[in-house]
């Protein structure tokens, strides 16, 4: 089979297979998705060919069985080459097992989402401090309000773009410790600012 691109060999963004422990007699599991994986196998797989794959969640210490087509085979001189697999008839409960494990994006939304909501409350507190509607209520950031709108942004900045940076990395490792964390610190966020930050605002 002639090789083919990874863009056209996949359809959904890979994950390393450090996440997993995958059971395949045959084939040795390099990265997992959504929607498939990709194996080193050891003797060559026909394309339309089935395989029964366990994998394991490494952290969870879930395991699940899931059916998996062959879909293409590009082979090695030294041994049987790669493959790619595409799972077949997942339930909705391996579905959303496969979701909260491997981001669809390369960072995750409720990453986006904080970083968002920080940056917005970044720019909605120097545009009212700049018109004299609000004052600055952290201790911590309130020298830096004083000292112009560019220290207080970068200040601002410094005390959130770090800890989502961890944040996302951390969640690749453990997402069913993070991601929940994350989600209830923008409800939280939304909140304190709803509660504590608007009233300031002297409309």
């Amino acid at each position: 089979m002639s090789r083919l691109s990874n863009r056209n060999r996949r359809g959904h963004r890979r994950q390393e297979s450090r996440l997993f422990q995958a059971v395949l007699p045959e084939a040795e599991v390099c990265d997992v998705s959504i929607g498939g994986a990709g194996v080193q196998v050891r003797e060559p797989l026909a394309p339309g060919e089935r395989r029964r794959v366990e994998l394991r969640d490494v952290e969870g210490r879930l395991a699940h069985v899931v059916e998996a087509e062959v879909t293409w085979h590009a082979p090695h001189p030294s041994d049987g080459g790669r493959a790619g697999l595409r799972w077949l008839n997942l339930t909705p409960e391996q579905q959303a097992w496969l979701r909260y494990r491997l981001p669809t994006t390369p960072i995750r939304v409720e990453v986006i989402a904080l970083v968002l909501l920080c940056t917005l409350d970044m720019l909605t507190t120097a545009w009212w401090l700049h018109h004299g509607m609000a004052t600055e209520a952290n201790p911590i950031l309130k020298p830096f309000a004083q000292a112009g709108l560019i220290p207080f942004a970068v200040a601002k900045t410094l005390s959130f773009l770090p800890a989502m940076a961890l944040a996302e990395w951390y969640a690749r490792l453990r997402p069913e410790f993070v991601v929940p964390w994350l989600r209830r610190s923008f409800t939280a966020y939304v909140g304190i600012y709803a509660a504590l930050v608007l009233p300031q605002c002297r409309l």
